[in-house]
């Protein structure tokens, strides 16, 4: 029998628009026939138009349409509310509106229509890791979130490749890190401070490498801008191809002095970590919060690090990151974070669904 699972990602979600391509498209070429995943971008209509869904829903959309992926959207009507309507209520309505749809639609040779939440992906795309390897999952995402891309995409993204070859060449062909810049007011614990800046740089001295920022227009001199030419000469609700970002990591996943990159949890380290690029990412340690269980999961396509909790400072931010792990990281290239040993089954389920398990969670390591 036939099911069908719709995800239910609200429009400014743009991270995890990753992890549902990924488990999307990996459904689509080893699955078995039986599931078939759906998405639905949730676009928030405000009064003025220029809510955050609103703007940044459309390359959402035009991406898992570009990979050839069953998309549609659904709009959210609010009234009187600000226009960065929170996700957790746009969701809500999503899934209404979604179930009522569907209770009115003709199933055809569908037997089950059920949405699923968005963090799933995550699960799905871990299950096909442990099926089919991390090789040939990386293989194929490789050649599915860039194939199609128009040349002068390839050639902006090229030059930005050309700059770190440069660099390293600059150095005497010393290995190089890369480091994702974040800064931002929200999820303060994955910004990179000047303290863990330095850390990793001290660290990288030690072993001979270099450090390299990836970061927006307000990065360093020298960082390279990933994402400053691609909104030159359009408004942000026109489509900015997001294959574009899979074909940089893609290119720099091939270059042998690149170490690796390193950053708080993004979607930005993960789409690096989907295309092959050796990543260290970190997050506040708690295992109860299903997102940073979400990041657990997704070893041995990335490493896992966390902060040191000593260093929290005013802001919300930390000043370092826990030494041990980001050490074996720098020194091996990989780190193994064992899995938590006491988890609430509340917060695995959360994780699970559409007949996929969370198998890093459940099963002994």
């Amino acid at each position: 029998m036939r099911e069908k699972y719709y995800f239910n990602l609200p429009g400014n979600m743009t991270g995890d628009i990753w992890h549902l391509a990924a488990a999307m498209s990996l459904n689509q070429h080893f699955g078995d026939g039986v599931k078939t995943l759906k998405a639905v971008i949730g676009v928030v209509k405000t009064s003025t138009g220029k809510g955050k869904y609103e703007e940044r829903s459309p390359s959402l959309f035009d991406f898992l349409l570009a990979l050839g992926l069953p998309v549609s959207e659904v709009e959210v009507p609010v009234e009187n509310r600000r226009p960065g309507v929170a996700a957790s209520y746009t969701k809500g309505e999503m899934d209404e509106i979604i179930a009522e749809r569907l209770s009115r639609v003709e199933l055809g040779k569908y037997a089950v229509q059920a949405v699923i939440d968005q963090r799933i992906s995550t699960t799905i795309l871990m299950h096909y890791v442990k099926e089919k390897g991390k090789a040939a999952v990386v293989a194929y995402l490789q050649q599915k979130f860039t194939e199609g891309l128009p040349l002068p995409d390839r050639q902006v993204m090229d030059a930005k490749v050309l700059q770190i070859r440069k660099a390293i060449q600059d150095h005497g062909g010393k290995r190089v890190v890369l480091l994702n810049r974040r800064t931002g007011d929200l999820n303060k614990q994955h910004n990179t401070t000047d303290g863990i800046e330095a850390q990793i740089e001290s660290l990288a001295e030690q072993k001979g490498m270099f450090v390299m920022g990836i970061a927006t227009p307000l990065g360093k001199p020298g960082d390279i801008d990933l994402f400053g030419s691609a909104f030159k000469g359009k408004s942000k609700q026109e489509f900015v191809d997001k294959r574009r970002t899979a074909y940089f990591w893609k290119e720099v996943s091939q270059i042998p002095e690149v170490h690796g990159l390193i950053g708080g949890r993004s979607g930005s380290m993960d789409i690096a970590a989907f295309m092959g690029v050796n990543v260290f990412s970190w997050d506040e340690y708690n295992s109860r919060d299903e997102q940073v269980l979400r990041l657990l999961q997704t070893y041995p396509l990335m490493s896992i690090g966390f902060v040191d909790e000593k260093t929290k400072n005013k802001e919300g931010s930390y000043e370092k990151l826990d030494h041990f792990p980001l050490n074996i990281w720098m020194t091996r290239g990989q780190y193994n974070t064992k899995r938590p040993s006491r988890l609430e089954e509340r917060h695995i389920q959360g994780l699970e669904g559409g007949g996929f398990r969370a198998h890093y969670l459940r099963d002994p390591q």
